[in-house]
């Protein structure tokens, strides 16, 4: 996993591109607390799924998962940046159904989750100035 410090739109679409691959099939997953009312969050692209149900250790409520099939091109997802960025949508996250490659961007930057170490650090290489300065770089 390699943490990266950036979120604006075309930094989003650049590394989007770059672990997914444009014009890939993916999984976009959307997450929600369950029952959660209070907190204004924008509508999903699909529908809830009460079997994708799950309780983390740390946290008191369940979290129940959308998930529907997209072809990953990031001016598509603009909107959903935003969101993103604005801290107006639950976690969310893309995953290239054929490599497993994960790109998860959230408020503050965005996670990659590259399949080999190989190509975690050619990512690390070229986007090493967009690392967090902690000495893990997480």
């Amino acid at each position: 996993m390699l943490v990266l410090a950036h979120n604006n739109g075309i930094t989003l679409g650049l590394l989007g591109n770059e672990i997914l691959g444009k014009g890939a099939d993916c999984w976009l997953v959307q997450c929600r607390i369950e029952g959660d009312s209070g907190r204004r969050f924008n509508p999903l692209q699909a529908e809830l799924n009460p079997r994708l149900r799950y309780l983390e250790d740390e946290d008191d409520y369940y979290w129940l998962a959308s998930t529907s099939v997209v072809v990953w091109n990031a001016e598509v997802f603009d909107e959903l940046f935003t969101d993103i960025s604005d801290d107006t949508t639950g976690p969310t996250l893309w995953c290239n159904r054929e490599t497993g490659k994960v790109f998860s961007p959230y408020d503050g930057g965005f996670d990659l989750f590259p399949t080999t170490m190989v190509e975690a650090a050619e990512l690390k290489s070229r986007y090493g100035q967009w690392l967090s300065p902690e000495q893990s770089g997480l």
